[in-house]
C-alpha cells in the first residue's frame, strides 16, 4: 500500500470519529454523569432553589426532594417534590420554613431487578430563609413592656424567657414551677420591675426587668400562684391558682390581706386607664369582674361589677386604652364600658387583639397576615405577614407580632386554649412592622 491510500484511509478514519463526537456533543441528552449524588440549596427572594448533579443509576424512577426543621430527622419526612424526568434536577421550594434552618436533601431511585427500589442519597444542604428571631416552644403566656422593649414568656417546658425585641437578644431565663402562671411587669420607684413566681412555694420574685436583676422576695399566702398584677404605686395582686380569693400586697411590706369572692378569678391585669383591677375567670362558663381600686390601691369584696359569659376563652384578656372595652379571645366577645353585658365584637373572632390611638389590629385565624381596622370596625387592609399570628402588641411606632408557621382553625384554638389550638413544641417567630 503506497503512502498516499494510508493517508487517505487515516483521514477518512479521523473524519468518521469527527462527525461522531460533534453527534454525540451535539445530542440533547448527552450530559456527563457523576458517581455521586450532590444536593446545593440557595435562598432567593424568600424562595429556595435547589439544584442536584445527575448520577449513575441504574433503571431510575424518580427523584424526591426533601425538608425538614430538624437534621437529625432524615427518615421522618414526606417529600416536597417527586419527579420522573432525569434529566430535570432542579425545584424550586416556595414555601420554605422562615422560623430556624430548612434541611435539604434528594433522592434518586432506581427499580432494581427483585422489583426493590434502589435509594441514591444525596448530601443535607441548609438554608436560612427569614431572619427572624425564633423559640422552640410555644408561650403558655406572655407578657409585654415597650418602655424597656421587653417581651417575656413562660413556655410549655416551664422555662421564663425575658427578651428584649429591639436589641434581638434574651436578657435572661430562669426555670419556673408551673407553665400556667401569669408573671407581669410593673413600675416601682420609676423602675420597671419584672414579679416572677418561680419558685413551688408562696412567694413571689422581683427582678429588675432591664437587666434581670434580684432585688426581693414577696411572701404570700397562696402557694400555686396562677396571675400577678400590680399598679404604678406598688401595690401587688394575686390569683391562686386554687381558692376563690385574691391577695393585696404592698410593694414595700410582707404581709399580704385577703379578699374572699364566690368564684375562682384566675387572670389579673390592672387598669391604668381607669384604675380597675380585670379579673378573669378562666373556665367554660365565667364572670369577668371588675374591683374598683381604693386611693391607696386596695380592693374589697362589695365593691365591684361582675359580667357572665359562655365559651371557653383564652385567659388574658385585651382592654382598649382610648375606650375602656374589655376583649376577650378567641370569641370574639366584649364588655363595655359602664356595661355589664358582654356582646360579640365587630371585630370578629381572632387570636388576638391590639389598639392604637386610630386603628384596631386583630391577628385572624388561618391567614398569614394582620387585619386593620379603623375605629368603627371597617376593615381597612391585610398586612402580610411570614407566618400565622398568634400574639399582637403595640410599641410607639410599631407592631410586635409572634407569629407560627402552621395554622390552626377556631375550634382547635378552643379545644386547647391554653396554648392557643398548639402544641407546647410549636416553634413560634418574633417579626416587627412599622406603623
Amino acid at each position: 500500500m503506497n503512502t498516499s491510500k494510508i493517508i487517505a484511509i487515516g483521514a477518512a478514519i479521523l473524519t468518521i470519529l469527527l462527525l461522531f463526537t460533534s453527534c454525540e456533543s451535539d445530542n440533547e441528552g448527552y450530559i456527563s454523569l457523576s458517581e455521586d449524588l450532590r444536593l446545593s440549596a440557595l435562598e432567593k427572594d424568600s424562595a429556595v432553589h435547589l439544584n442536584w448533579t445527575l448520577t449513575k443509576v441504574d433503571n431510575f424512577q424518580e427523584y424526591r426532594v426533601y425538608r425538614s426543621k430538624d437534621k437529625g430527622s432524615y427518615y421522618h419526612n414526606s417529600p416536597i417534590y417527586v419527579g420522573t424526568d432525569f434529566f430535570e434536577h432542579t425545584f424550586i421550594d416556595e414555601s420554605p420554613n422562615f422560623l430556624g434552618m430548612n434541611y435539604y436533601w434528594v433522592e434518586a431511585r432506581g427499580n432494581a431487578e427483585d422489583d426493590y427500589y434502589r435509594v441514591y442519597k444525596s448530601n443535607i444542604d441548609s438554608v436560612r430563609v427569614g431572619n427572624y428571631p425564633s423559640f422552640s416552644y410555644f408561650p403558655a403566656s406572655m407578657i409585654f413592656n415597650k418602655e424597656d422593649n421587653l417581651i417575656g414568656f413562660i413556655d410549655g417546658r416551664q422555662k421564663f424567657t425575658l427578651y428584649n425585641y429591639q436589641d434581638e437578644n434574651v436578657v435572661a431565663t430562669k426555670t419556673v414551677s408551673y407553665n400556667f402562671a401569669h408573671p407581669c411587669f410593673g413600675t416601682y420607684n420609676g423602675q420597671t420591675e419584672l414579679y416572677l413566681n418561680e419558685n413551688s412555694d408562696n412567694s413571689i420574685s422581683v427582678y429588675a426587668a432591664k437587666t434581670m436583676k434580684y432585688l426581693t422576695r414577696l411572701s404570700m399566702k397562696s402557694q400555686d400562684i396562677f396571675s400577678i398584677a400590680v399598679n404604678n404605686n406598688g401595690k401587688v395582686y394575686v390569683a391562686p391558682n386554687y381558692g376563690s380569693y385574691l391577695e393585696v400586697l404592698d410593694r414595700g411590706h410582707s404581709v399580704s390581706s385577703t379578699i374572699n369572692s364566690s368564684y375562682d378569678q384566675k387572670y389579673l391585669k390592672y387598669s391604668d386607664v381607669r384604675e380597675v383591677l380585670i379579673a378573669n375567670e378562666y373556665d367554660s362558663y365565667s364572670r369577668l369582674y371588675e374591683y374598683f381600686v381604693t386611693a391607696d390601691g386596695n380592693i374589697t369584696s362589695e365593691n365591684y361589677v361582675s359580667s357572665y359569659f359562655s365559651g371557653q376563652h383564652y385567659a388574658c384578656v385585651k382592654e382598649d386604652p382610648l375606650t375602656g372595652n374589655v376583649y376577650l379571645q378567641p370569641n370574639g366577645m366584649v364588655k363595655l364600658l359602664n356595661n355589664s353585658y358582654i356582646a360579640n365584637s365587630v371585630f370578629g373572632k381572632c387570636q388576638d387583639i391590639a389598639f392604637s390611638s386610630s386603628f384596631v389590629y386583630t391577628a385572624p385565624f388561618e391567614y398569614k397576615a394582620l387585619l386593620k381596622y379603623d375605629r368603627n370596625g371597617q376593615l381597612l387592609e391585610a398586612i402580610d405577614l411570614p407566618g400565622y399570628p398568634v400574639y399582637i402588641f403595640i410599641d410607639d411606632n410599631q407592631l410586635i407580632v409572634i407569629f407560627v408557621e402552621n395554622p390552626v382553625s377556631y375550634n382547635q384554638s378552643n379545644s386547647y386554649s391554653r396554648f392557643k389550638g398548639y402544641n407546647d413544641e410549636t416553634a413560634f417567630g418574633i417579626c416587627k412592622i412599622d406603623i
